[in-house]
Order: structure tokens, then C-alpha cells, then sequence
């Protein structure tokens, strides 16, 4: 479910718990992302939790399309370098 400030507003939440709705979808969508693209190269089962342990900072500079990742060059050197073994 997307959450719209709108919505929230509507609802009768603070300012403040409006944004932090909105940032924990936020890091929903983009962990969900990251798992899927991790999935997709090969990273799979326990091995997939490891890899997103191990990109916390990368999660957080993600930038997503809709449910896309924008731009995979730091999630692809992970892969390449510390993930490579759980591949």
C-alpha cells in the first residue's frame, strides 16, 4: 500500500508521524528492491540475507523508479567484491 502525505494528513497524524510513515515505506520499497535485484543475480536462501546486511550504506543511497532501482552500479560492485562468495 502507498501512503500519500495527503492521506496521512487527512488521517489526523503529527508532522512527525507523517514523515516517519513515509520513511519506513520508503526503506521497505527500496529493501524489497534490493533483495529482488540480489535475487536476480544469483543470491539466494540465508545467502540473500547476508548481502543486505552487508549494504546498509548502499540501501540507504538508493534511489528507486516506482519499484526500480535507478541506478545498480553500487549494488553490482557489492555483488562483484564482498558479496561475490555468496553468489
Amino acid at each position: 500500500m502507498t501512503l500519500t502525505r495527503k492521506a496521512l494528513e487527512e488521517m489526523g497524524l503529527t508532522e512527525e508521524q507523517i514523515t516517519r510513515l513515509l520513511e519506513e515505506e520508503t526503506q521497505t520499497a527500496k529493501e524489497a528492491a534490493a533483495r529482488a535485484y540480489f535475487e536476480s543475480k544469483g543470491i539466494t536462501g540465508d545467502n540473500v540475507n547476508i548481502a543486505m546486511r552487508c549494504s546498509v550504506a548502499e540501501l540507504a543511497a538508493l534511489e528507486l523508479d516506482g519499484e526500480n532501482i535507478k541506478d545498480t552500479a553500487a549494488l553490482d560492485a557489492l555483488i562483484a567484491g564482498v558479496c561475490a562468495p555468496l553468489v
